[in-house]
């Protein structure tokens, strides 16, 4: 596959979930951590199944998105053509860590991995 991306990250604000032409459609914000003081910001879009899919997603929430790049285009008002990058997303994990102290009461499960 040519055009593939993959990004863990954390959700930025919660999932904006609608129907538009009778598609279910989300959209949401990922910040994806390059060291402790600086992030880069993506947005993330998905269609139908995956929406529906990710439609119990919220702020905070660590996950891993994979999908392809699009790039979107649209004329602004003053006449000039702008352009963004976002995430068409096929699919998604949420991302935990699997407690594996013998001591810790809640050996074995997995919880959500706080950033």
């Amino acid at each position: 596959m040519r055009n593939y991306v993959q990004l863990i990250g954390n959700i930025t604000r919660d999932p904006e979930h609608k129907t538009l032409n009778g598609k279910d459609f989300i959209s949401f914000d990922i910040a994806v951590y390059k060291n402790q003081t600086k992030s880069d910001f993506h947005k993330v879009k998905a269609w139908e199944k995956t929406a529906q899919l990710m439609k119990d997603l919220k702020k905070g929430d660590r996950v891993m998105v994979y999908g392809k790049l699009d790039v979107e285009s649209w004329d602004g008002q003053d006449g000039k053509k702008n352009t963004k990058t976002v995430i068409l997303a096929n699919g998604f994990e949420r991302i935990t860590k699997r407690i594996s102290n013998p001591e810790d009461p809640n050996f074995g499960l997995s919880t959500e991995d706080e950033f």
